[in-house]
Formats: structure tokens, sequence, C-alpha cells
């Protein structure tokens, strides 16, 4: 099969050059023979062979500026390639994020829409209320009663959960201080005198812990409240109990006078 192109031609110039190499040993042999044919046919194969060394040598030289050119032109590609998928990245993640905003202001759009509706049905509600309709407004009257009602007992149940989670905690903690004591006196007891007889024993043994908190555990209690909370209990400081150690029934009736006062105050708001 005939060759083409530049196979065909880097070829022939192989052959030629090849053929050049060939008459250079030739030419060694004439030597022999008439020495100076040969240094002229000698020197004119040395020519044309230094001349298709400087062609192929600069033909090279080419050859390496341009693939160092292709070379620059890869890594000017590479960085540019970076540089734009750096780009991506971030115009994705700022895609994402307007995305997230408009789906929240669709949220917010919605609410808002739900909103305009029951106020639109209120303000309906509330101008047939105005055209004198005594009946609807005595409804209205005692539906807004019933919802104080129970808006206050549910504000009376939550402070007294919290109150009364407070005093859980503060007893706890006093349970566990008296079983330590309990445990350290039980050490105690075991080191003194084995031969000690059981009556001897008895009389050592500690007091029985007594249920409450003591007055220290509840001023920690009163500081552990929120600051509305104490403000509230500022004004009935004088109902605080002053004991060293406080019952479960002291907490409770100081309870129900806080409750109290909460309600007097919730009470002034509503006549407002």
């Amino acid at each position: 099969m005939p060759k083409t192109g530049a196979a065909a031609a880097l070829t022939w110039q192989f052959g030629f050059f090849s053929l050049f190499c060939v008459l250079s040993c030739v030419w060694s042999v004439v030597y022999f023979v008439n020495a100076s044919t040969a240094y002229m046919w000698t020197v004119i194969c040395a020519v044309v062979k230094s001349a298709f060394g400087i062609y192929y040598f600069s033909s090279l030289l080419k050859l390496k500026d341009s693939v160092d050119k292709i070379h620059k032109e890869n890594l000017r590609y590479k960085k540019n390639n970076l540089e734009l998928t750096q780009q991506l990245h971030e115009l994705y993640h700022e895609v994402n994020r307007l995305t997230n905003i408009r789906i929240n202001l669709q949220s917010d759009r919605d609410t808002l829409t739900r909103a305009y509706h029951i106020y639109k049905g209120f303000n309906q509600k509330f101008q047939q209320l105005l055209n004198g309709k005594a009946e609807n407004l005595k409804f209205l009257k005692s539906r807004t009663n019933q919802i104080v009602k129970r808006w206050r007992a549910n504000l009376v149940q939550h402070e007294k959960n919290v109150w009364n989670k407070l005093w859980d905690f503060f007893e706890h903690q006093t349970y566990l201080n008296n079983d330590n004591e309990l445990n350290e006196n039980e050490n105690e007891h075991n080191d003194n005198d084995n031969d000690n007889d059981n009556e001897k024993n008895l009389s050592n043994e500690p007091p029985a812990r007594q249920p409450g908190i003591t007055a220290l555990q509840f001023q920690q209690l009163i500081a552990s409240l929120p600051a509305q909370y104490q403000e509230r209990c500022n004004k009935i400081r004088d109902l605080l109990p002053k004991d060293a150690h406080i019952t479960y029934q002291q907490f409770t009736q100081l309870v129900d006078a806080w409750v109290n006062e909460s309600i007097s105050v919730s009470d002034k708001i509503i006549d407002l």
C-alpha cells in the first residue's frame, strides 16, 4: 500500500539523506584511486549532509518552540478552567441561596395571604356586629370571657409549674446532701470500735432527715426564677418565709399568694 502525505515526504527525505551517506563510503574507497576526486566528492557530501542537519535541527527548534507554546497554552487553559470551575461553584451556591430565599418569600407570602383572609373575615364579622346586632355582641363578650378565663388558668398553671420544677430540683439536692451526710456518718460509725454494744450504736445514729429545703436553697430558688418573676416577688417580700428550714406547705402558700398577685395584675390589664 503506497504511502501518502507526511509519511511519503519523510521517506523521500530519509532516502535522499541516506544516499549521500552511501556516497561518502564510496568516496572513501575512491580515495585510494584518485585522492583529489575523492576529497572533492567527500566535501560535497559533507556539505549536503550538514545542510540537511541544519535544516532538521532548525525544524526541531521550531518544533520545541511550538511544544513550549502549546504547553503554556495548556497551563493557561487549566488555570482558566479552574477559575471557571470555582466561579461555577460560587454561582451554584448563590443559586441555592436565592432558591431558599424564594421559598422563604413564597412561604411568607402564603402566611400573609392567610392572615389577610383571616383579618378580612374578622373584619366582616366585626362590621356585622357594628350593624346593631346586640346578640352577636353578647356572644362575642361571652366568648371573650371564656378565652380570658382559659388564658388565666393556663397562665396560673404554667407559673405554678415553674415554681414546682425549681422546688423539686432543690428538694432533690437536699435529699442528695442528706444521703451524703448519712453515708459519712455510717462510715464514721464503722470506724469506731467493733466491741461496742447495740445501745451505743443506736445512740450514734443520725437524726432523720426533714422534708423541704433550707433558707439558702430557697434564696437560690428565687434567684433562679426569670427576671419578671423576681420583680413580682419583691411585691410580696413580706410574705416570704424567714425560717431556716422551709416546708412544702409554706412554699405552696407563697406560690398561691404570688399567683393571686399575678391574677390581680392581669385583671388590671383586662380592665384597661
